[in-house]
């Protein structure tokens, strides 16, 4: 093929993918938004009422409420807009489109359009021209779409920009949503202008959410150290909650053998604290409190944060040193200091065992209220200098966030507050342009609160959980030396759910359930299709055994922990669904959210069958994890 004419093939191929080159004249470009790339507003975490697909499309819009909302990243100039539709019905349906500027500064005034749509129906697929919309700046533009009539039957797949006549920007015509719905992480890095040793023992915050700027799915992270993090989130309308994390040295994951000396451990936490292990984002131990509770933390109310560095010894592993360092967090939220948790962290060689300063981050870890703005003041940020036992200011930061790039999310805000100039402040969300303020507040030389804090009860909480965490230890040095029956000639006969795809070729199968390797694990389906509860499973015992009780092995953090369980029992082999399991059942719990259990029967019973099913979890989704099941 003459080079030439395979430029030519080259360039028709990207300008009919929708692919924009920077000239002026790329009216025969087409852009595509997928439907489902957009908000449902307002705003339900329980998606009800219409879906929407990320990376799709929009369906089952059966709530005429909620009205969808698309953020769009446009070059200024001329397009036809027009929908990709299919609908079940011959049927017409009618819209009220809403543009409005993000922002000040792109000389837009906000419009209204109507128009409908005459559908054939039998689900084919149709371009349905809409209106005509003139940009006169580059910059970013709210749709909001209104049902004005029945939306059964529909769906929309992609909206269709087509630029017309001569493109205003000398770049040419764009149309585009953001790559992420969710916003930006933005983020504070701490220093000070004093003198200090930089290293620190006691660590200390403050944070103060505003009211009105608090929205669900975010997280307000107060003190990140070497590896973890202690902050508040907004879970739910019923929940916010206080969390402490830890990360493991290595992401057990990827490597489920990774040795117990690079995993971090719980030494100890107070009673209303939850603590579990999680994975997806690296692996670790969390803990948390406010479980089912609105009023953890409240807007309008500085939290108060406090944590604590201990060196704890260290231990040789394959020549090499490795450190173990007790990190202990409190939170303040208006009601006295309440204790957390305290994790055993290991310090790998070269590692720091204090800390050396902290950060602090503002992130929005859902994704369909992405457009709505939350904010946060960071301040009173102190580290209590291991050298000479004084407390140092932190009223320096260093900025970073990620996104930032025009075209993508660069709707973020960070530095020194304009109306608390001791203050520091992050916001994240709401489409706007990135503004970044100074990054020094006057040093404070003494801070009264915290010289007159007696440390001594915080002190001797760690003692406290140094002795449960040996006691605790010795009771899973029990469990895990527990006698237990052979399983070489074991079966999972039946099950209801298995993950054959997405935890790659060593996990996600029922059999790994029985396999004699606590690090393996079964997973419930959730690629392709999601499975609900209940996740059964039938095992084969190979002959009648008598049985005491069980004993559980699990992971993946509370998100993933069995917590309603029943067991049931035969002599015979019974279909996974039949009702004759009912009539011998063996025992019907809440299993504790705990990564190694036993679930002890009242009496011992002999059998051959026995079904297991896992009835719900510890949070609203269904996705559920367990590595081992033994019998004793």
């Amino acid at each position: 093929m003459k080079k030439t004419a395979y430029l030519f093939l080259l360039f028709t191929f990207l300008v009919c993918s929708g692919v924009t080159f920077a000239n002026e004249d790329n009216a025969s470009a087409v852009f595509k938004v997928n439907a489902g790339h957009g908000y449902a507003e307002p705003y339900d975490p329980y998606g009800s009422g219409i879906r929407m697909q990320e990376r799709g499309g929009l369906s089952s819009w059966i709530n005429q409420q909620r009205k969808v909302v698309w953020y769009l990243y446009q070059q200024a100039g001329t397009y036809e807009l027009s929908f990709n539709v299919k609908s079940e019905p011959q049927k017409d349906y009618k819209f009220q489109m809403k543009t409005s500027p993000c922002y000040d500064g792109l000389n837009y005034q906000p419009e209204k359009f109507d128009f409908s749509f005459s559908l054939a129906g039998n689900k084919k697929s149709e371009v349905a021209p809409a209106f005509t919309i003139t940009i006169p700046t580059t910059g970013y533009y709210r749709y909001e779409l209104t049902a004005k009539s029945n939306m059964e039957g529909l769906s929309i797949d992609e909206l269709l920009f087509k630029g017309i006549g001569k493109a205003i920007d000398e770049k040419g015509f764009e149309t585009h949503a953001t790559d992420y719905l969710s916003s930006p992480s933005v983020h504070l890095g701490f220093s000070t202008t004093a003198p200090t040793s930089k290293q620190y023992d006691w660590l200390y915050e403050e944070i103060l959410v505003p009211e009105g700027f608090d929205p669900l799915s975010t997280f307000w992270m107060s003190i990140g150290f070497f590896r973890g993090y202690l902050g508040i989130q907004a879970n739910s309308d019923t929940e916010r909650r206080v969390l402490f994390s830890a990360w493991d040295a290595v992401d057990k994951d990827k490597y489920p053998n990774a040795p117990k000396e690079m995993l971090v451990r719980l030494v100890d936490k107070a009673e209303y604290t939850r603590a579990n292990s999680f994975g997806n984002e690296g692996t670790g131990g969390q803990s948390y409190v406010g479980v089912g509770n609105v009023n953890t933390w409240k807007t309008g109310t500085p939290v108060k944060f406090l944590m604590n560095c201990r060196r704890d010894g260290s231990i040789t592993y394959q020549g090499d040193v490795i450190k173990h360092s007790i990190i202990s967090a409190w939170y303040d939220a208006g009601e006295g200091w309440r204790y957390i948790a305290s994790w055993r962290v290991p310090v790998m060689p070269g590692g720091k065992d204090t800390f050396d300063g902290f950060y602090s981050f503002l992130e929005n870890y859902g994704f369909r209220n992405g457009q709505i703005i939350r904010k946060g003041y960071y301040y009173n940020a102190f580290g209590k200098d291991e050298s000479n036992g004084k407390w140092t200011h932190f009223n320096k930061v260093r900025f970073s966030n990620t996104d930032g790039k025009m075209g993508q999310r660069i709707d973020y805000e960070q530095g020194v507050s304009g109306e608390h100039p001791d203050k520091f402040y992050m916001v994240s969300g709401g489409y706007g342009t990135t503004k970044k303020t100074e990054n020094e507040v006057p040093l404070i030389n003494s801070f009264p609160y915290l010289e007159n804090l007696d440390l001594t009860p915080f002190v001797t909480r760690v003692d406290v959980a140094l002795v449960a965490e040996k006691q605790a230890k010795a009771a899973e040095e029990k469990l895990l030396n527990l006698k237990v029956k052979d399983k070489s000639a074991w079966k999972v006969v039946a099950y209801t759910t298995e993950e054959i795809v997405g935890e790659g070729s060593d996990n996600g199968r029922a059999g790994l359930i029985i396999d004699g390797d606590a690090n393996t694990y079964w997973h419930s389906e959730w690629t392709g299709k999601t499975k609900g509860f209940p996740h059964r499973f039938v095992v084969d015992l190979g002959k009648k055994e008598k049985v005491n009780g069980f004993r559980f092995f699990v992971s993946g953090g509370a998100g993933r922990f069995p917590k309603e369980i029943m067991i049931e029992y035969s002599d015979k082999p019974l279909d996974i669904e039949s009702p004759e399991w009912k009539k011998k059942e063996l025992l019907h719990v809440d299993a504790p959210a705990e990564s190694i259990y036993i679930l002890e029967l009242d009496k011992p019973a002999k059998f051959r069958y026995f079904r297991l099913s896992v009835l719900n979890g510890y949070n609203d989704e269904v996705y559920t994890r367990i590595n081992e099941v033994d019998v004793f």
